[in-house]
């Protein structure tokens, strides 16, 4: 499959303290596929120089970093270079570090005791999905109103492929800006990992004492579903999010002080025009309004 993605050139960005990972990185990239550039950091700060004065595809980054750690060197990248997709790698790796770096917005995690075997193809996942976008933008563009109906299990893995191609049909729209691409695709980040979280566990979340839209938890229920619908239309982008869980108290959502939200909810009410509840809480729905200005 490396016809459908050698048209893009590629620069990676490898940013790590460590002399000896970072050389191994950047081996394994460039004996892989020597035609990448491959760019070599040690600090978070060179890193955000290089892509402020360079186009760069992907950045691959440790997370633990004495400077500033790679999750929030991540958010810096997020928010400065909201295109530019990241991946993460850790000696650390475990389930709830994969979530976390899901929740901020990492196209992928690798621990780096699986470099050798998942580096490389993680990077050349990047490119083709960037490319069939980049195909695909003319195309969907045309479209001026649609419906899709997603049923998925509740794992990363799933909710990962599915909100990047949510990510990829927004980036396809005209009339969206990069910025309210990234606002829109971090609030149903956050709405399907609260699905993800608190849809295959009995107990109800509560917005105010932080269970709910918080960190990572194990041990959600193996044969747990979610179910997203993601309409657009001419006026307005809409999903509707569902989860198996018991859900909770809607009627004290509006009571509660802004300052006692979790971020996942903040970033769901500061992003989107509109947030509704079903009744018994397990049903979120986001909308986000278009003047008709900006309609197709």
């Amino acid at each position: 499959m490396r016809d459908e993605i050698d048209t893009i050139s590629t620069t990676v960005l490898v940013v790590d303290d460590s002399p000896t990972d970072r050389t191994l990185v950047a081996r394994l990239l460039t004996v892989e596929r020597p035609d990448w550039n491959v760019v070599e950091t040690s600090t978070v700060a060179e890193g955000l120089k290089v892509l402020a004065r360079q186009s760069v595809t992907v950045v691959v980054t440790d997370v633990f970093m004495p400077e500033m750690s790679g999750e929030e060197f991540m958010a810096k990248v997020h928010r400065r270079f909201p295109s530019v997709p990241v991946i993460l790698t850790t000696s650390l790796g475990n389930d709830e570090i994969a979530a976390r770096s899901f929740e901020l917005g990492a196209v992928n995690y690798i621990p780096k005791r699986r470099l050798a075997d998942d580096l490389v193809a993680a990077v050349d996942d990047v490119l083709r999905a960037l490319r069939e976008a980049a195909l695909a933008r003319d195309v969907f563009s045309n479209i001026v109103r649609s419906q899709t109906v997603f049923r998925i299990d509740s794992n990363l893995d799933q909710i990962r492929a599915l909100l990047h191609l949510i990510c990829e049909r927004l980036q396809t729209l005209r009339f969206l800006q990069e910025d309210e691409v990234r606002e829109v695709t971090d609030a149903v980040r956050e709405a399907l990992m609260n699905a993800h979280i608190h849809g295959g566990h009995s107990s109800s979340g509560n917005y105010e004492t932080g269970s709910s839209f918080g960190g990572a938890e194990t041990g959600v229920r193996a044969d747990s579903i979610i179910e997203v619908e993601f309409s657009i239309s001419e006026e307005r982008i809409c999903f509707m999010i569902k989860d198996q869980g018991s859900g909770f108290d809607t009627s004290t959502v509006g009571e509660i002080d802004e300052s006692k939200l979790r971020n996942g909810f903040r970033t769901m009410r500061r992003n989107m025009d509109r947030i509704e509840f079903n009744s018994s809480g397990n049903r979120i729905g986001l909308t986000k309004e278009l003047t008709p200005s900006r309609a197709v």
